[in-house]
């Protein structure tokens, strides 16, 4: 049995040479690895290159994604008590990265390397004991070369998302050991205290001057030992220096399960001044090849407080988004600083912090979980508050007839948003407005039509046909502009205080602090407009539009008044040029109360 155990013992070089580190990602979201590795024949093809060839492994992950991976070891059979000793001076580290797998460009001829990025970065912990499944192939008694075990590790990590951006991303991993520093032994052994036997003594760097009669009978010695840096590594150290092997790289295809986007608007409101109302957006991905459900999302708003509104038709626990559909959520937040405004401070920014947790459903036994946590800044700014000590000078608005017409050239083919409040071609009194819309100047035509009658607090969709009628594609972009409030359009006449009025010389009469024209300006524009009409569809792209071609696009939005409301306009944005365009004449909107339902 020594003789046996003997054939089992291998030096540290020997280990390191003949191991092979690779990693595991399985296809299945709960896999009880234990249970297939210990029904394993031993067998391996000959045209895989995995060290798990009977597992099924994911095709594609997803950025932002909580994944499991198996950090796999394959090293000969070796005692039990050596193992232990040689693992416990490796670190083994788990490195995630991502790349680009289209061709790089050319710079002067000469091929860029392709851009990566490091994800993150997990050390395999002591703590985590390992796995050990000795191969069934091996027999004390029948010993071949073929006789090995395996290590395997799990470590549950986060991909995270790239900060770059990338072509056709990929994600791989990578697997490193490093060596870890023997301690030291203390030993009581008096044959330490002494140098070994024949071993040569280190050169005498002053041999030279042995011979110099002015030093006389001393001869000058220094060791070369004490004049050279030693390394003070030991021989298991340096054999440890060398990388354990790695099998062949795997490249997994990356992307987002779902795409998000969050906009702020300002809660116009005379009691609620320090409110935000958050818009957010979520649309699930074609990449995700599968249907994308929505478990929770939470913001959290350091020294505020955040309020929900309900979403209609939509439930985390059942609510499956296909992809291309698209979840909008609207969210109230409230700054509890609003008594800290000062008349020096005009915002206030307070941290909040954004989480999204989905499923994504590849198959019946793939369901990914991807989880979003996002940190920014929301500012919330102060009303302006009068201060005696200072002037305010009121400025009378241009007026639209002040503005000079400027006309447009043939080769223009998109305005330019110089020339003052439209930038659409000047319509003669005579010409009259169809429902499509030919603008000559971005040789495009647009038709947009909408429901006669709607609801309060029911979301409704504008219908958006576009046609491009130019000789080259484009790209374009479609926000409505909302309309302003009352109170930008007039301007209140400047009149001095010094102006002539009847006044008793008799009552001597104090001049007032502040100019009464300033106060009552802005008593008269305290009380903020409350908003009617919120646009749900705060990003939408068109194109690429190829010449002739025609588009359909929408646009949602949610009514909080009664009457007629409606948008400025919808502006048309050239994402290539940032030339735009707009478009005025839009369909009425009359919204009508909720009908009465019986309880």
């Amino acid at each position: 049995m020594d003789a046996q155990q003997q054939d089992h013992r291998i030096s540290i070089g020997e280990f390191i040479e003949s191991s092979i580190l690779d990693t595991c990602v399985p296809a299945a979201s709960s896999t009880d690895i234990q249970e297939l590795l210990q029904g394993w024949d031993g067998h391996e093809s000959d045209t895989s290159s995995a060290l798990l060839p009977y597992i099924a492994e994911r095709e594609t992950l997803f950025f932002d994604e909580q994944v499991t991976v198996y950090v796999v070891l394959r090293t000969p059979y070796i005692e039990e008590s050596l193992l232990k000793s040689y693992l416990s001076r490796l670190i083994l580290t788990l490195e995630c990265r991502v790349t680009s797998t289209a061709p790089p460009p050319k710079v002067q001829g000469e091929q860029v390397p392709p851009t990566k990025e490091l994800l993150i970065s997990e050390t395999i912990k002591d703590s985590w004991e390992p796995l050990v499944i000795i191969s069934k192939e091996h027999d004390l008694q029948k010993k071949g070369a073929s006789a090995h075990m395996h290590l395997i590790w799990k470590a549950d990590i986060c991909l995270g998302h790239p900060r770059i951006r990338l072509s056709r991303p990929a994600i791989y991993f990578v697997v490193s050991a490093s060596s870890r520093a023997v301690e030291p032994t203390e030993s009581t052994d008096a044959e330490d205290e002494y140098m070994a036997s024949l071993e040569p003594s280190p050169l005498n760097l002053l041999q030279a001057f042995s011979d110099n009669p002015s030093f006389g009978n001393t001869r000058p010695k220094l060791s070369a030992i004490r004049a050279t840096k030693l390394s003070l590594t030991n021989p298991l150290s340096r054999e440890l220096l060398r990388p354990i092997r790695n099998a062949t790289r795997r490249l997994f295809k990356a992307a987002p399960a779902f795409i998000w986007r969050i906009r702020y608007t300002r809660w116009h409101s005379s009691t609620s001044v320090n409110a935000v109302v958050a818009s957010l957006d979520i649309e699930a991905t074609s990449f995700a090849g599968g249907h994308v459900t929505i478990k929770d999302v939470k913001i959290i708003l350091t020294e505020g407080h955040v309020l929900p509104y309900p979403v209609i038709g939509f439930d985390k626990d059942t609510t499956q988004c296909k992809p291309g559909d698209q979840i909008t959520m609207l969210f109230k937040l409230t700054s509890d600083a609003s008594s800290r405004f000062t008349r020096s401070q005009e915002k206030i920014v307070c941290p909040l912090h954004l989480t999204i947790n989905a499923e994504v459903l590849i198959s019946n036994v793939c369901k990914p979980s991807v989880t979003v946590s996002w940190r920014t800044a929301v500012e919330f700014s102060a009303d302006l508050i009068p201060d005696p000590g200072k002037s305010y000078t009121l400025e009378r608005p241009v007026s639209q007839a002040s503005v000079p017409r400027v006309e447009s050239s043939g080769n223009t083919q998109l305005s330019s948003s110089n020339p003052g409040p439209d930038s659409l071609p000047n319509v003669e009194d005579n010409e009259t407005f169809s429902g499509l819309h030919t603008l000559s100047d971005i040789s495009m035509a647009v038709t947009v039509t909408g429901p006669q009658k709607i609801r309060m607090g029911e979301s409704f969709k504008w219908d958006i046909f576009i046609v491009n009628k130019s000789e080259t594609p484009r790209r374009l972009a479609v926000a409505a502009i909302p309309r302003r409030r009352k109170g930008d359009h007039k301007g209140h006449a400047t009149n001095a205080s010094s102006s002539s009025h009847k006044l008793d010389l008799n009552d001597a009469i104090a001049d007032a602090i502040v100019d009464e024209n300033v106060v009552y300006a802005r008593q008269r524009n305290a009380k903020a407009e409350p908003v009617e009409l919120i646009c749900l569809s705060t990003d939408v792209r068109i194109g690429p539009l190829a010449p002739a071609a025609c588009y359909n696009a929408e646009m949602s939005f949610l009514p909080l008044a009664t009457g007629s409301l409606g948008v400025d306009a919808l502006r048309f944005i050239d994402i290539a040029s940032q030339e735009w365009a707009d478009v005025r004449d839009l369909p009425s909107i009359m919204c009508y109360e909720q009908l009465a339902t019986n309880v």
